[in-house]
């Protein structure tokens, strides 16, 4: 060696910079490592990615042959099924014919029963209307009886006073000849009526057999629809009739209305428009003092008809 190479060969390594020296260095040993660590991972990653494909299709397989078993499972278990609904099915089929047969023969014996009861029915029904009317009769007899009573206890006191007035030596007291005659010469029904329009009361028969209405006017037809009959005999309760709906009475006509048992005992029938029954009262009644208002269906009052018996002893005024 050249004594001036030596020389330079002294000189260098004072020239060289350590920094990039130990720079150069750990980039070359970052690229080893990291050369190093490629080839690991994808070594790595290539044995998990053989090994998950492994377990993948290992896990496949499984699944299949659990699904195969469920599936041999779920056949045998609906075929279990299917059996226990088919015996459940006869079963039904077997029940459903029983209860038919039940059915028939309940039906059978329903309509035989029916037969019965509608024959006993008919029977009890018959037994019923002749005892409604056996009622209606003996009720009626009963108010004949009663009608009797009075007539003969206003007979009593009419003697009565025809006795008194004989042995305290007065003379009877006569009543006007317009009035009707009750009882004897010494007892008398004075009647009074009064109305507003051309319908009112023309007529109360004297033991409550029937009231008759009028119609005075010429021309005029009255709807005489809800009006209503109030009458009071002495100190009883006052009795009511609704009229029907759509009755009319025409201009110059009469209405009879008949108490429900007094129809029975007259000649008279229900063939003719100026006839009705007051199905609610067996009679209109009768007493000393009576009065019978006519109210037309606005509450208004259209008539009054007044009956009071006068005894031979009392006043009248005129």
């Amino acid at each position: 060696m050249q004594p001036e190479e030596f020389k330079q060969l002294s000189i260098q390594p004072n020239t060289i910079d350590i920094k990039q020296f130990y720079g150069k260095e750990l980039e070359r040993a970052i690229s080893f490592i990291r050369r190093d660590f490629e080839l690991l991972y994808s070594s790595f990653y290539k044995q998990m990615d053989e090994y998950y494909s492994i377990r993948l299709e290992e896990a496949q397989k499984e699944i299949k042959r659990l699904l195969v078993l469920q599936a041999e499972q779920e056949i045998i278990q609906t075929e279990v099924e299917i059996e226990q609904t088919q015996k459940m099915l006869t079963h039904n089929n077997d029940l459903y014919i029983e209860l038919q047969e039940k059915y028939a023969k309940f039906e059978v014996e329903l309509k035989t029963v029916e037969e019965e009861n509608i024959a006993s029915y008919d029977a009890y029904e018959k037994d019923v209307q002749v005892h409604q009317e056996q009622i209606e009769q003996l009720a009626f007899d009963i108010a004949e009886i009663l009608r009797s009573k009075t007539h003969l206890e206003t007979e009593i006191i009419i003697c009565r006073h025809l006795l008194e007035i004989e042995f305290e030596g007065q003379q009877p007291v006569i009543v006007p000849t317009d009035t009707t005659s009750f009882g004897s010469e010494s007892g008398k029904v004075l009647t009074k009526k009064t109305k507003k329009g051309p319908v009112g009361i023309k007529e109360c028969a004297s033991y409550g057999e029937f009231i008759t209405l009028e119609n005075t006017s010429v021309s005029e037809d009255v709807n005489v629809s809800y009006w209503i009959l109030k009458r009071r005999i002495d100190s009883l309760p006052e009795l009511r009739y609704t009229f029907p709906s759509g009755l009319i009475i025409e201009h110059g006509k009469e209405l009879k209305i008949y108490a429900k048992n007094a129809l029975k005992q007259s000649q008279e029938t229900l063939n003719r428009s100026n006839k009705i029954v007051n199905n609610e009262l067996a009679s209109w009644g009768y007493g000393m003092n009576i009065e019978t208002r006519l109210i037309n269906a606005n509450g208004e009052e259209r008539a009054v008809h007044s009956q009071t018996l006068v005894l031979g002893s009392q006043t009248i005024s005129s």
